[in-house]
């Protein structure tokens, strides 16, 4: 047996199955384009049921060829393979028979498409195909098909098919069905084995649900006996436990009136004791008045005992916010003088920095104007050699020319000569700079200007330092002639080196903005700490000093995450809100 064509065979029915499903759920088969689609349809079941038919004649022929891997195997194995091998023989009878059937009853609907027993062939086909469905979907060699379709009403498939037989019948003694393509009988011997076939499976669904009918009844027969048992037991677990809450009521009554004894003795002992306490606290007190003026925080303590208990918790609270709010000042002036001699070292490196940065470009600008002046001259050199080959191989060329003319005409020699001596006396040895060595000089400025700026972020004097360099390429590629040979590369470098020019100068604005707003806040965070290097007692300078730390915060939030100083300004942005919540929350002490 072919087993992946069986199941390719199968999953192409449940495809046509579930188109047939639809259109009758759609009432498509009652509508002008019916016929068509049954057509369709129709192609496409004779072509499976001759592709079914087919393989089991081979397995008819070749089946035997199958029960030989059984004998190689272990007798679980050969077990289990041979229940699988009959699940799939029955899926290729099965699918036989539907298809066989469905064949029928389609045809049967393109050939009655207008008559009066239209109707009763599609409602047979509408609860065929919801079963076979059914059957197919939930087919698997492992498991048992039929426990998927127990919930089916089959009473209304038989019922359908029975009307379907009663309405073959009837077509048999119409002498029109015998000059048509459809064999009755043929029809007859598919619906029998397919009802044979639903009878085998309802009556094993009828054997099972009885099984578990009756296995049901003696479970329900034993919970019941189990539950009788279960309510004498807690009747007398009832009974048992009434009886111990009545002892148990007894004895608390009995505890309940040696306790109220023992209150009242207690009441009395504890009065007694509070009264001598009493009497105790006032000579203690004389005593502390007259003698003891230096235990007076003692003192103090027993008077909060005796008075002021219920506030005692209030008391400890007010004490450990005042004792809080002295922390965080002091904590919060610590901070403002720390934060201000950062301030001042990061200032004195800043100024450092700058100083040092300012040397490298100048030493950079220095180092620029040498090269440039070395190859200027190392041009003017190439220049220079050039010229004076030149001037020496037409001089070569001309005392050629004397030579031979003063060998033919004599005198007339002396008068050329003293031309050409007049000449040489007087060469052109200063050139302009040439527009290759100003092309040159540009790439190298650009090159350079490139190398300053990988890996970003830079401070911003690297921007300012690269910026420079390209706006000095610019000028040497624009006051190179139009009319040079190579002016299209020319072009293109001088695009590309003004598109970076403008990329820079954004990124320089920008650095420079966050340089701004990053100085800003410094200024005024330190205007903030001076303003409260003594704790003043006016509200509107803590209302002042808020507003300066609030400012310097939006100021410091505002920087890019890209920009070179954005490390530093989360850094001073942790301190700067501490110091804004300790000095918001001293405003509003103040304010109330």
């Amino acid at each position: 047996m072919d087993v992946v064509k069986v199941l390719s065979l199968k999953n192409q029915l449940i495809n046509i199955v579930e188109k047939i499903q639809l259109s009758l759920s759609s009432s498509e088969l009652d509508s002008s384009n019916s016929l068509q689609f049954i057509q369709e349809i129709k192609s496409d079941l004779k072509a499976i049921n001759t592709k079914i038919n087919d393989e089991k004649r081979n397995h008819s022929v070749f089946g035997a060829l199958d029960q030989l891997s059984f004998m190689d195997a272990n007798q679980d194995t050969a077990k289990k393979e041979k229940i699988q091998y009959t699940k799939r023989l029955d899926l290729m009878n099965q699918i036989a028979i539907d298809s066989g059937l469905l064949l029928n009853l389609v045809e049967l609907l393109e050939y009655y498409f207008d008559s009066e027993q239209y109707p009763v062939i599609k409602n047979a086909l509408r609860y065929l195909v919801d079963i076979i469905l059914i059957e197919l979907k939930n087919w698997t060699d492992e498991n048992d098909s039929t426990e998927f379709i127990e919930k089916y009403d089959w009473s209304r498939l038989i019922d359908a098919l029975m009307q379907f037989e009663q309405s073959l019948n009837l077509t048999s003694a119409n002498p029109l069905i015998t000059q048509s393509e459809i064999n009755i009988n043929s029809i007859f011997d598919n619906l029998q084995t397919y009802r044979l076939r639903l009878n085998e499976q309802y009556e094993e669904l009828i054997q099972s649900s009885l099984e578990l009918q009756r296995q049901q009844e003696a479970e329900l027969q034993r919970q019941q006996e189990l539950e009788l048992q279960r309510q004498q037991e807690l009747e007398l677990q009832r009974q048992q436990q009434e009886e111990l809450q009545r002892q148990q009521e007894l004895e608390l009554q009995r505890q309940q009136q040696e306790e109220l004894q023992r209150q009242r003795e207690l009441e009395l002992k504890r009065q007694q004791q509070e009264e001598l306490k009493r009497q105790q606290e006032l000579e203690l007190q004389r005593q502390q008045q007259e003698e003891l003026q230096r235990q007076q925080e003692l003192e103090l303590q027993r008077q909060r005992e005796e008075e002021l208990q219920r506030q005692q918790e209030a008391e400890l609270k007010r004490q450990q916010e005042a004792e809080l709010q002295r922390q965080q000042e002091a904590e919060l002036q610590r901070q403002q003088q720390e934060e201000l001699q950062r301030q001042q070292e990061a200032e004195l490196k800043r100024q450092r920095e700058e100083e040092l940065q300012r040397q490298q470009e100048a030493e950079l600008k220095r180092q620029r104007e040498e090269e440039l002046q070395r190859q200027q001259q190392e041009e003017l050199r190439h220049q220079r050699e050039a010229e004076l080959k030149q001037k020496k191989e037409k001089e070569i060329r001309q005392f050629i020319i004397i030579v031979a003319g003063v060998i033919l005409l004599g005198g007339v020699g002396l008068l050329i000569f003293n031309p050409f001596k007049s000449k040489q006396e007087n060469p052109n040895l200063l050139t302009p700079e040439t527009p290759q060595s100003r092309l040159d000089t540009a790439e190298k400025l650009a090159v350079e200007a490139s190398k300053l700026i990988e890996n970003p972020p830079h401070p911003l004097t690297v921007w300012q330092q690269a910026q420079t360099q390209l706006q000095d390429a610019i000028q040497l590629l624009e006051a190179i002639p139009k009319n040079y040979s190579d002016s299209e590369k020319i072009n293109q470098k001088l695009q590309i080196y003004q598109k970076d020019y403008n990329s820079i100068s954004q990124i320089l604005n920008k650095e420079q903005k966050a340089t701004n707003d990053l100085e800003s806040a410094k200024k005024l965070a330190m205007e903030a700490s001076v303003m409260l290097q003594n704790p003043p007692e006016s509200l509107s300078v803590w209302q002042e000093a808020e507003q300066k730390w609030k400012q310097s915060i939006n100021l410091l939030e505002s920087i890019p995450k890209d920009s070179f100083i954005y490390p530093e300004s989360q850094d001073r942005l942790k301190i700067y809100r501490t110091n804004h919540e300790a000095v918001a929350q001293r405003k509003q002490q103040k304010n109330q």
